[in-house]
């Protein structure tokens, strides 16, 4: 290997592996939740959970005004120069902003479910008692993705994730299988429940490993905090985290609301698969972004070599997931139930999306990472608003094999874009396997 790709540590592959493992640990896990949430409720009231959970995951992005990536923009300079009070008053000041706007979500929650049942709507069906407990959870999710950054700044990667792919559902299904064992059946609000236990759990854990590495309020801080330099990177990136979240469950809401309340859950079940793509994503990203500053700041032909070594990560990765999915499909939806296995169909429609998402990753990471993140957000509100309307051409029609097919072409049409404009601004072939070709 030459000094080159040793320099800006791209052929990490032992941590990426790494990260691998831990987030195939955790979805084992995730897997044996799921199947004990489908055999204890409802399809009906899995759909509804999963509506709330998916509330729960836009939220918690937006709360932490993407304070998590912006953590390894700022944060590597204190680290290197062992500045680590700067680093918690990075911390502090974004779960203090995390606090207060979840407070004003929580209130809006209530509001809204004020007013619908002053208008005589059923407010039970548009979230109830379960969305206004995961909104009361969302600062410790959105301080938990913070935390796992600067865990991931501060060299501590694997330890990071493991808090949120191996304790996060180790925590989540011990707290479902006691609720399971006192009441002596789940419901949706036990099951919200869980979820916001397990994410306190998963938030304190990480509170404990910043504190063993020293990073606490140790000496005087800075009375005026880089506050506005802060937001003015994270803001937008957290913009983009927001609407990539929101175009992962338009599909899930809009079906709520136009199409048959089973075929959520259905849906729902499909997001297994989701999980595995986003697993190898985490992998390639986390071995990648850390570096991708020092590689932009060396040149093209460092990005270059970021990018082929990134692609054959990918495609090693996703094609054996893709001949699975497209081969077992259908039975590992049996699995939750019979009833899922009607959405075989829907669930490989679905993974199509998600493997050219995945496979086209590095384009939008480039963007954001070179200054264009405002390109980068106006993708995404772009493939947002598609989205939402394939979902409302196509769902009265084609039900959940529509809201398939909606999220599929959208996250294709985003990845498809993103590499368009990352070849038009960079120069740089996003399909490069060989960093000489």
């Amino acid at each position: 290997m030459d000094n080159k790709s040793k320099h800006i540590g791209i052929s990490g592959k032992n941590l990426a592996y790494i990260v691998l493992v831990i987030s195939i640990v955790g979805t084992i896990f995730e897997f044996t939740s799921t199947y004990l949430l489908t055999r204890n409720l409802s399809v009906v009231d899995y759909g509804d959970f999963r509506v709330v959970r998916s509330f729960s995951e836009i939220g918690s992005i937006l709360i932490i005004l993407g304070g998590g990536r912006g953590a390894l923009f700022f944060v590597p300079d204190w680290y290197s120069q062992n500045h680590s009070h700067l680093t918690w008053q990075y911390i502090r000041f974004y779960i203090s902003v995390a606090l207060f706007i979840s407070i004003v979500v929580v209130a809006g929650v209530v509001a809204v479910q004020i007013l619908l049942k002053a208008l005589g709507f059923d407010a039970g069906a548009y979230g109830g008692f379960p969305l206004i407990l995961a909104a009361l959870g969302l600062p410790f999710a959105g301080a938990s993705f913070l935390n796992i950054k600067i865990l991931q700044v501060y060299k501590r990667v694997p330890q990071g994730l493991m808090t949120h792919w191996i304790l996060y559902p180790i925590f989540f299904l011990t707290i479902l299988m006691a609720f399971r064992f006192a009441l002596g059946s789940l419901s949706v609000e036990t099951t919200v429940a869980a979820l916001v236990l397990a994410q306190c759990a998963k938030f304190a854990v990480q509170y404990y490993m910043l504190h063993r590495l020293g990073i606490r309020d140790s000496r005087k801080t800075e009375k005026s905090p880089q506050w506005r330099q802060w937001l003015k990177f994270s803001v937008p990136v957290m913009a983009a985290g927001v609407l990539q979240q929101s175009l992962l469950h338009t599909d899930l809401f809009m079906l709520e609301l136009m199409g048959d309340e089973a075929d959520v859950g259905l849906l729902g079940a499909c997001s297994i698969g989701a999980t595995v793509f986003m697993i190898i994503k985490i992998a390639l990203s986390t071995t990648t972004t850390q570096y991708m500053k020092t590689a932009h700041q060396r040149g093209r032909t460092y990005m270059v070599e970021a990018t082929a070594r990134g692609n054959r990560l990918l495609l090693s990765l996703c094609l054996p997931v893709i001949a699975f999915f497209y081969v077992f499909g259908g039975e590992l939806l049996t699995v939750f139930g019979k009833a899922y296995g009607e959405a075989g169909l829907a669930f490989k429609i679905l993974m199509t999306g998600y493997l050219v998402q995945t496979l086209f990753l590095l384009p939008l990471l480039w963007l954001e990472y070179t200054g264009r993140k405002n390109q980068a957000v106006s993708i995404m509100i772009s493939v947002a608003l598609l989205n939402m309307l394939l979902n409302a051409i196509l769902i009265p029609s084609w039900q959940i094999n529509g809201a398939a097919t909606s999220t599929a072409i959208s996250l294709s049409v985003g990845a498809l874009l993103s590499t368009f404009f990352m070849w038009k601004h960079l120069q740089i072939n996003p399909c490069v396997l060989r960093a000489n070709s």
